[in-house]
C-alpha cells in the first residue's frame, strides 16, 4: 500500500473517478482530473444539422444499458441507430426481434468516414450505462461535432452534459424514454442552441 504513496501524481478523467479515489484514502499523494485527450477537428455546417434518428455507439454489453434504451424506444414511433458489436448482441437482436421493433437497426461494428457520417446524421446520442463511466470517447466524439447527448446520471457521465443546454441527464429508466421525446420534439432553433 505504501507503493501508493510513491507516486507523485494519479490523473483521473474524471471529478467523479477523482473522488472515489479520494473516499478510499489509498494514497496520501496528490490526486487531480484531467479529461481524456481528443483531437478536435474544425466542425461544418453539417455537425448542426437537426438528424432523423437516436444514436448508441459503442460496445454492446450489460453494463453499457443498451437493452434499457430499446426498451425505451418501444413506445416511441422513431428511428434508434445501434453501432458496435459485444457479448450481449445477438440477445439484443432477438429482444428487437421478438418484439418487432421495426425502428430499431444494428450496423455492427464501423469505425472512420462511415461511423462520423452516423454521429453527423444523428439527432442525439445516448449513453445509457448502467456502470460508472469516467469520460467516454463516444460522449466526448459526439460533442466535439456538435450533437447533443442523453446520458445516465451514473459516474463521469454528468460531468460532461448541462441539462437541457447541450442535452439531457436522466436519473431512472423511466425518465429516459421522456429525455428522447423531448429530443425528438425540439425545433431547428431549439435544437441549434442546444
Amino acid at each position: 500500500n505504501d507503493y501508493y504513496n510513491k507516486v507523485d501524481l494519479f490523473v483521473c478523467p474524471s471529478d467523479f473517478y477523482k473522488k472515489k479515489l479520494e473516499e478510499a484514502n489509498f494514497t496520501k499523494s496528490k490526486i487531480v482530473t484531467l479529461r481524456n485527450p481528443l483531437e478536435i477537428k474544425e466542425l461544418d455546417s453539417k455537425s448542426y444539422v437537426n438528424g432523423n434518428y437516436i444514436l448508441y455507439f459503442g460496445r454492446l454489453s450489460k453494463e453499457k444499458g443498451v437493452l434499457t434504451l430499446i426498451k425505451a424506444m418501444k413506445d416511441i414511433n422513431y428511428p434508434l441507430n445501434i453501432v458496435g458489436t459485444g457479448p450481449i448482441e445477438s440477445e439484443l437482436k432477438q429482444y428487437v426481434e421478438q418484439n418487432n421493433l421495426k425502428n430499431i437497426k444494428f450496423w455492427g461494428y464501423q469505425t472512420g468516414e462511415t461511423l462520423n457520417n452516423l454521429v453527423l446524421g444523428s439527432k442525439v446520442v445516448v449513453l445509457p450505462s448502467e456502470w460508472y463511466e469516467n469520460g467516454p470517447y463516444s460522449a466526448m466524439e459526439a460533442m466535439a461535432i456538435g450533437k447533443p447527448l442523453i446520458v445516465s446520471s451514473l459516474g463521469g457521465l454528468p460531468e460532461l452534459v448541462q441539462d437541457g443546454k447541450n442535452g439531457y441527464i436522466y436519473n431512472k429508466d423511466i425518465e429516459l424514454a421522456e429525455k428522447i421525446i423531448k429530443t425528438i420534439a425540439l425545433n431547428d432553433d431549439e435544437y441549434l442552441k442546444m
